[in-house]
């Protein structure tokens, strides 16, 4: 009688062992199921990440786990996915230099070939009654406990981070074919499908690749809001694709706690600002803040002496032109401020200071920085695409994206009405504070559930 095999759940990790920036979006997301994922899947869970140029799974030693997910631990690309010998001639030098001293220097110095190289240490290992092979070339790091090798139908990879620039899926899905084991795959959006024109074209066919051959191997897809599980069902409909198991949950929005108090700049010292929090790039639409804020100024709903903007974030692709203006424009170029890679402490100072905080972006698969400032009691102005509607549960304004009328005039309301900034702070806080403990729970029963 065969044995039934033990469930295991693989954890996949391989997006934040490598990162050493900020805790933000994805990598943020993988961190904070990661932190949790023992207290839910119990001893069946194990962290792994994945190497492209080995093609397989590694274990990760449970001890690091935790240092890893808070970023005080890491693997560097290089190091994840090492160079590959580029001649034959490398490996054969490889090899004769770990040969013992004690052989004639005149071998361990010359060049032979592989075939040279194997026999003397056949003779050698003749000697002491052993038979020499190549051994298979591996991974190694102090953070890994080994490869991977037994994979089976028992267990069920987790995957919830940048698998587009870290996974060989199409290999990962003939080994799937092959063994039997199950994948599950948190889908962020569906961005580089519906808009492609947002994303970096070098990244288009990547993605679209990506996704490809996602949802042909896949057994179940966990969205991070109704509107991206809908916009994957509407997907694979279209194109006639197998459907997996589709479920969804929503993200936690509780930020990290500061460890200490920070104080704002002093450019900002007795200022009224509208905060926005995400990467600068095309699809967040940071422009319609500058344009719907010279329109109010020009107008003259807003006083450019006393408000002003704060951006936080990355500086990503196309948006040069935009930031040039704003440096040049004698409108703004005072009065709007940009920061990257803020301290928890700086964040949590701004978000405390600022007058509204805003997000305009065209479109999205949930809007963390929303929510996180909708949990922090912060009178919101949004975009009406439909995840921003879903996650913020009524309790942010919201205005069409490519309006800068509109932006003008919510802008200027919030800057000049205190009893309306009242009003949203107040709408703001009605709602349900959705913790990452509690999204956790959420997602990993989607996870266990057949």
């Amino acid at each position: 009688m065969v044995s039934k095999l033990a469930k295991r759940y693989l954890f996949d990790i391989t997006t934040i062992i490598q990162w050493s920036g900020p805790s933000v979006g994805i990598v943020r997301v993988e961190r904070e199921l990661a932190k949790r994922a023992r207290k839910y899947l119990h001893e069946e869970v194990i962290f792994c990440v994945y190497s492209k140029r080995f093609q397989s799974f590694f274990r990760v030693k449970d001890e690091f786990v935790q240092a890893i997910c808070l970023g005080l631990q890491a693997i560097s690309p290089g190091q994840l996915n090492p160079a590959a010998p580029d001649s034959q001639a490398a490996t054969v030098k490889e090899i004769l230099a770990e040969l013992p001293l004690l052989m004639d220097a005149e071998i361990r110095s010359s060049n032979k070939n592989c075939s040279q190289v194997q026999e003397i240490l056949r003779l050698r290992a003749r000697a002491h009654d052993r038979e020499w092979r190549p051994h298979r070339e591996t991974l190694y790091h102090h953070l890994l406990d080994g490869e991977i090798r037994d994979l089976n139908p028992s267990d069920t990879i987790i995957s919830v981070g940048l698998d587009w620039e870290y996974k060989d899926l199409l290999h990962i899905g003939r080994e799937k074919e092959r063994l039997g084991f199950h994948y599950c795959a948190l889908i962020h959006d569906l961005i580089p499908l519906e808009l492609p024109h947002f994303v970096v074209p070098s990244y288009t066919f990547l993605l679209k690749g990506y996704f490809g051959e996602l949802f042909w191997m896949v057994d179940k897809c966990i969205a991070n809001s109704r509107t991206t599980m809908e916009a994957v069902s509407s997907h694979l409909e279209r194109w006639r694709l197998p459907q997996p198991k589709l479920k969804m949950f929503h993200l936690g929005c509780d930020l990290p706690a500061a460890k200490r108090t920070a104080e704002l700049p002093a450019e900002l010292e007795g200022k009224k600002f509208a905060l926005y929090v995400s990467t600068i790039e095309p699809r967040k639409n940071h422009r319609i803040i500058y344009e719907a804020y010279q329109h109010a100024v020009e107008a003259g709903t807003l006083n450019a002496q006393e408000c002003c903007v704060v951006f936080v974030g990355h500086t990503g692709w196309n948006v040069n032109n935009l930031l040039d203006e704003i440096r040049a424009n004698p409108i703004t170029r005072d009065r709007f401020f940009m920061y990257e890679a803020v301290s928890d402490e700086f964040l949590h100072a701004l978000y405390k200071y600022a007058r509204m905080v805003v997000f305009p972006s065209y479109y999205e698969g949930f809007g963390l920085s929303l929510v996180e400032a909708l949990a922090l009691g912060k009178a919101c102005i949004a975009s009406d695409t439909p995840a921003l509607v879903e996650v913020s549960e009524g309790r942010a304004s919201h205005v069409r994206a490519r309006d800068t009328i509109s932006w003008a005039a919510a802008l200027s309301e919030y800057f000049n009405n205190d009893g309306a900034v009242e009003s949203a702070e107040m709408r703001a806080a009605s709602g349900r504070i959705h913790s990452w403990e509690a999204a956790a729970n959420d997602f990993f029963q989607l996870v266990m559930e057949d």
